[in-house]
């Protein structure tokens, strides 16, 4: 426990006629999660638990990220793409009011950059991981450090954590994930999961080329966002490229390029790149304002 407070339970008392034997549990808090000592020392490889002790499931129940407010169908936005495995299948964050969300997060990356790339302080060790626990984590592209939580524990001490703002996912061993200071958490969970609206993939998934032509759209620009529907947890979209003369409609520019077609019933939709909603009247946007296709028409 070193300099911390730990907490000894006692479980039971052993007698001999030589001595008499306490045995203890003993804990610590840990970012509002209470971490057993023997639990640290048997997942550490420092000890091996006896087979009458019962394991206990490490399911976290501290801290957590905040939400976003719900993104509701007829709302339009004006976004980033942040990840996409496909164009049915990726996550984008709001750019917000005045840029808020963005300046914000660059913000906080610059800081956790600077808090986390200066070596491993003891007060930064994740001492045990746990299903749910909020944590900073390196993702090994370029080296950087971003918000994580820890989905699933792996043999061998990995586990596999999900980036909060981005909704990548990657395994990473236990000894390289960081303790997330409380100002880290001021921000909500960024990454919001989206597909596209209107189009399907040709042939039985989306090709490498098909993908590639949307990362090449989207990435590293401000894209007009239209959410159609939502199901279940994933919003179907229309996402718009801005230029100075008109908005193009990127899922448009997939059935054009041969990538896609358009889903019977909203092809019209598509083809006249400008979203509707299930009347048939023009989706608005936050403003009330009709949103503008590529021909100028509100």
């Amino acid at each position: 426990c070193g300099e911390e407070v730990c907490k000894a339970t006692v479980m039971e008392r052993n007698v001999s006629p030589s001595k008499s034997t306490l045995v203890v549990t003993i804990t610590r808090e840990e970012d509002k999660n209470l971490i057993n000592l023997l639990d640290y020392l048997v997942y550490s490889g420092l000890a091996t638990m006896r087979e009458e002790v019962t394991a206990v499931s490490r399911i976290c129940p501290g801290r957590a990220f905040l939400s976003l407010p719900h993104v509701r169908a007829g709302t339009e936005h004006l976004v980033e793409v942040v990840y996409t495995a496909n164009p049915s299948n990726m996550y984008v964050n709001l750019v917000g009011e005045n840029h808020s969300y963005k300046q914000y997060k660059d913000t906080m990356t610059e800081d956790m950059q600077e808090e986390y790339g200066r070596g491993l302080p003891d007060d930064q060790m994740v001492l045990l991981p746990m299903v749910g626990l909020v944590c900073v984590a390196m993702y090994r592209t370029n080296s950087k450090y971003y918000r994580a939580q820890v989905t699933e524990l792996l043999e061998g001490r990995r586990v596999r954590v999900r980036f909060v703002d981005f909704g990548n996912s990657e395994v990473v061993d236990w000894s390289e994930l960081r303790r997330l200071l409380d100002k880290f958490l001021v921000l909500p969970a960024m990454a919001i999961k989206v597909g596209l609206a209107g189009v399907i993939h040709v042939g039985d998934e989306w090709s490498g080329e098909a993908t590639e032509f949307f990362k090449e759209t989207v990435g590293n620009k401000e894209m007009k966002m239209v959410v159609m529907e939502k199901i279940t947890r994933v919003c179907k979209v229309m996402l718009f490229e801005r230029n100075l003369q008109e908005d193009l409609l990127v899922n448009a520019m997939l059935v054009k390029e041969g990538f896609a077609t358009a889903i019977p019933g909203v092809d019209g939709v598509v083809k006249n790149n400008c979203p509707t909603g299930a009347d048939g009247e023009k989706i608005t946007g936050a403003d009330g304002e009709k949103i503008t296709g590529a021909d100028g028409e509100k």
